[in-house]
């Protein structure tokens, strides 16, 4: 009797352990499998697309907006207009200080509250050139050589979404720029025509061609015990040639420039590292990949026409009209698909149109010729859109500037303000993203002249 009452307790508790352990179980599994579910429609793996800044050279150049197709003087007229080379009279040597401020303020219609301002600051050499005017076969010609910095991509974004089920923070930074090395000539082909060609060469084992972007997202559930800690780094090498083809046609005042930047496919290569932590409850899970890839990024065609007018020996007007077709701007992944780098989908997902800048500056030269001085004085305006998904973004600009030239150097300041209200919309659309954006650029130059 006593056997069959032990037998029976035992059963009992054998049961009842089992039962509990089910249930447990059961609850267990069915909390990750909300965990799971929710997370997998979580946006916690934030992109954002890379976005090409192009860069002005030159502290005389900016001074006027940038209205320099037909009015650039100096050597930076091997990215405004090579053709504009034929104006150097003696051999230079010059380089261009840049510093820039970038202040994002971003709002989500969607997160009111997870708006905020970040800023980034950069400041390099972003221009060096030699260049040598010279008399052969009784032609006048230039040849130049200089490093110019061309695109940035640096930016910083932090901010949080507090949704019901989640709390999300996200941190991105960009960091970055392209630049390349050019060989140009100039020859004046008549007395008052000229042309000029640049060979431009983009390679990061000659200087800087690469970007990086890094994110890092962390979410906590309110419903579950589950937090995920993401971080992905992906970094870019770019490499590439193209050539910049100009003209300058000069009648009594008057000053006619084209400039045509020829397309290019350029060799992309691509690494992808990626760091997950998942913890439920005491279980954490971490995974850890790393990926390359070859890819290419075809560049787009861009061209330009500007006028400048001398109104007096000492006062001068420009204008320019520029056109870059961001709409043949792709990327090609490993796997021959299409992608814009500026939405980061699918090409046949989007619509990214070319874009239309326009630029007025002037410039008036104070003569001192008691002490043989010129001190110039310079102030622009321009209409500066960026590529977006659908039509471009509106930026806007001014500048102004001021310099001192001597027979054997000049020195030149310039700022410029370039600022877009409501913008990058596309980013994020399901957030009701946008984004206020000013800029501040200071550009020093220096030119030394060999008699």
């Amino acid at each position: 009797m006593k056997k069959e009452c032990t037998f029976i307790t035992m059963t009992i508790i054998f049961c009842s352990i089992l039962l509990i352990t089910t249930q447990k179980s059961y609850a267990y599994s069915y909390s990750l499998l909300q965990t799971q579910d929710f997370f997998a429609s979580a946006p916690f793996q934030y992109e954002i697309a890379s976005t090409f800044n192009p860069l002005g050279s030159g502290a005389r150049a900016m001074g006027r907006g940038g209205a320099c197709i037909a009015a650039c003087d100096d050597c930076t007229a091997i990215n405004w207009n090579p053709g504009l080379l034929i104006k150097l009279i003696k051999p230079e040597f010059s380089f261009v200080y840049n510093n820039k401020i970038n202040v994002e303020s971003i709002s989500f219609g969607a997160y009111p509250e997870s708006g905020g301002t970040n800023s980034t600051t950069d400041d390099n050499i972003h221009f060096m050139s030699f260049s040598y005017p010279f008399r052969l076969g009784g032609y006048n010609w230039v040849i130049s050589f200089s490093y110019q910095e061309l695109f940035d991509f640096d930016r910083a974004w932090n901010f949080t979404i507090n949704k019901t089920s989640y709390l999300e923070k996200i941190d991105y930074v960009q960091t970055g720029s392209l630049s390349a090395l050019s060989v140009a000539y100039c020859m004046q082909l008549l007395s008052n025509l000229s042309f000029g060609m640049s060979f431009n060469i983009w390679d990061n084992d000659l200087t800087k061609n690469k970007w990086r972007q890094h994110y890092h997202n962390t979410l906590h559930s309110k419903t579950s015990i589950f937090s995920n800690n993401y971080e992905k780094v992906e970094e870019y090498e770019f490499s590439g040639w193209n050539v910049n083809i100009g003209a300058l046609c000069q009648y009594h005042d008057w000053s006619v420039g084209v400039l045509l930047k020829t397309p290019f496919k350029a060799n992309i290569q691509h690494s992808i590292s990626t760091t997950s932590l998942d913890q439920f409850g005491p279980e954490i899970n971490q995974s850890k990949n790393t990926y390359f890839f070859n890819e290419e990024l075809k560049m787009p065609l861009s061209y330009g026409l500007g006028v400048s007018y001398a109104i007096q020996n000492n006062f001068f007007v420009s204008a320019d009209v520029y056109k870059t077709h961001w709409n043949n701007f792709v990327l090609i992944d490993e796997g021959g698909n299409e992608i814009s780098p500026i939405t980061g989908k699918s090409l046949s997902k989007t619509n990214t149109k070319p874009t239309h800048q326009v630029r007025l500056g002037m410039e008036y030269h104070y003569i001192d010729q008691i002490r043989e001085l010129i001190i110039p004085l310079r102030c622009g305006l321009f209409y500066d859109p960026a590529p977006a998904a659908n039509n471009p973004d509106d930026f806007y600009g001014l500048t102004f500037g001021f310099g001192l030239s001597k027979d054997f150097f000049s020195v030149d300041f310039a700022y410029q303000f370039r600022f877009a209200n409501n913008v990058g919309t596309f980013i994020h659309e399901s957030w009701d993203f946008s984004q206020d954006i000013r800029e501040h650029n200071i550009y020093m130059s220096m030119i030394l002249y060999w008699k």
